[in-house]
């Protein structure tokens, strides 16, 4: 064989040793074949929660000593995306900040590209620790994992399910969700994704549907154990998804209706890239977590960290699915709006002018007379000169329906509600200024610089694969001029 062709040849014969020695690396780091490794935080989704690292330790084969520094990898991802959360939420909680203006913050601070900075750095701390081998296993067990649980999620969507240790006649709406839980001090309070709630518990907002002195609340089953408990902060994520409710229901569900009932849209986000993967103010959903339990609450609950599904009950949704009689049949099919409370009501008769009043009773509610006669909230305050904030007393007579000026017919003039008894309010929200305040600059959070990998070697501080290339394509260039060396020399 000639020189020149020897040469040749011995290149290739490196080149592909070079690639071969590099392919279980390529493969190990390379995410084009992953669904959600590299692109959501799983591993606190997986870890955390006591039972599913067992799991994976028993899968795996992992010793002890392995377990625990995936789980502190897992941990300090955790903690490093919490700080975002937690940081975006000075901009996400301020009401003097349009939801544009708050989306526009998201965009302009890097908060999703700091997320799979994040992602990015873990991958390569992991891969560094376990070898490309052990990595690529773990990697395959929560792709598998996750892959599984969200066929489970979308086979049961939200499906309605009884809380049988409450033993009432009438059920409230309760839905399976995942669950975490947060500091709130000694308080044994709940967040929940929709604001309304929280500000007519609180007295500071007025929503359509939504009454004040309700003390909304829900009761939440985990493994047997029950707590009930106040709803007073909004949130996980969104603020407007009360996924508990129906376009038809009394408080109507104002966002993410096509996800249908009882299925929050963090779920969606987070399992099948509903809106993009993000919350309606655009940022990325890194957990499916529908409702956060303060951590006081959570102890009575036995809830530990980690993302838990637990089957949380809207005791103010009782009555909303109870049964109508059908005209006509003695069977009965659900209640398409509000069924009006069973007790207390008289329907009045419009007068001769047309006009229809109202008596209140006790118990009676401007929600309630709102849905019974079939009048919007906004107009039955309207015309008789209401608030939100307002309290009806027994006796007092509420304008449903004003006289019809064409009608000529003598009549009982109507006797306008004069209520001036008023709640005082707990809390006020700031009002909006007439100019929007400027968007926070980038500097509102500080750059999150990522440890740097424990232990791992060049390869994986940088791209494997750009690694292997550079160093083949070095090896070739020498061993080319030491063939073309030789050659001279014969």
């Amino acid at each position: 064989m000639r020189p020149r062709y020897l040469v040749i040849f011995r290149f290739c014969l490196i080149l592909l040793a070079a690639f071969s020695i590099n392919a279980p690396i390529r493969a190990a780091y390379s995410q084009e074949a992953n669904t959600v490794w590299g692109n959501k935080p799983v591993l606190a989704h997986y870890l955390l929660e006591p039972d599913s690292a067992k799991l994976l330790q028993n899968d795996l084969g992992l010793s002890p000593g392995e377990l625990q520094r995936i789980i502190h990898i897992a941990q300090v991802e955790g903690s490093q995306i919490q700080r975002l959360e937690v940081e975006s939420e000075s901009v996400i909680g301020d009401p003097n900040l349009t939801r544009e203006q708050k989306s526009s913050w998201v965009v302009q601070s890097g908060y999703n590209q700091k997320i799979q900075s994040i992602l990015r750095a873990d991958g390569q701390r992991l891969l560094g620790m376990l070898g490309p081998d052990l990595y690529r296993r773990l990697v395959d067990w929560i792709e598998a994992r996750w892959t599984q649980e969200r066929k489970q999620l979308n086979r049961q969507g939200g499906s309605t399910k009884v809380l049988a240790m409450l033993a009432q006649k009438t059920y409230p709406r309760s839905f399976e969700v995942y669950a975490t839980r947060y500091d709130a001090g000694d308080r044994k309070i709940v967040a929940l994704p929709d604001k309304c709630v929280k500000f007519a518990n609180g007295g500071a907002m007025q929503c359509p549907g939504y009454a004040y002195g309700q003390g909304y609340s829900v009761a939440i089953s985990y493994k047997g154990n029950l707590v009930v408990a106040l709803v007073e902060e909004s949130g996980p994520w969104n603020v407007d998804d009360n996924y508990w409710s129906k376009t038809s229901d009394p408080q109507p569900r104002r966002k993410f209706a096509d996800l249908g009932l009882g299925v929050p849209e963090a779920q969606a986000a987070y399992f099948n890239g509903y809106n993009g993967g993000a919350d309606q103010f655009g940022r990325t959903v890194t957990s499916p977590v529908a409702i956060d339990i303060s951590k006081a609450l959570a102890a009575d609950l036995g809830l530990g960290p980690g993302n838990n599904q637990v089957t949380v009950t809207f005791l103010w949704t009782d009555g909303w699915d109870a049964p109508v009689a059908k005209p006509g049949k003695g069977k009965t099919q659900p209640a398409q709006t509000a069924a009006p409370p069973a007790t207390g009501w008289e329907i009045a008769t419009p007068d001769a002018d047309g006009s229809i009043v109202h008596v209140v009773k006790s118990g009676q509610t401007l929600v309630g007379i709102s849905t019974v006669y079939k009048v919007p909230l906004a107009d039955l305050l309207k015309q008789n000169n209401l608030t939100m904030q307002s309290i009806i007393q027994p006796g007092d007579r509420i304008v449903v329906k004003r006289a019809d000026p064409t009608r000529t017919a003598t009549a009982t003039p109507t006797v306008q509600a004069t209520i001036s008894r008023t709640r005082t309010a707990r809390a006020t929200l700031p009002s909006s200024p007439t100019t929007p305040p400027p968007l926070p600059t980038q500097t509102s959070l500080p750059p999150l610089t990522a440890p740097a990998p424990a232990g791992a070697t060049s390869y994986i501080q940088s791209n494997p694969v750009l690694a292997g290339i550079v160093l083949v394509g070095l090896a070739g260039i020498a061993l080319l001029a030491w063939g073309m060396i030789i050659q001279r020399r014969r």
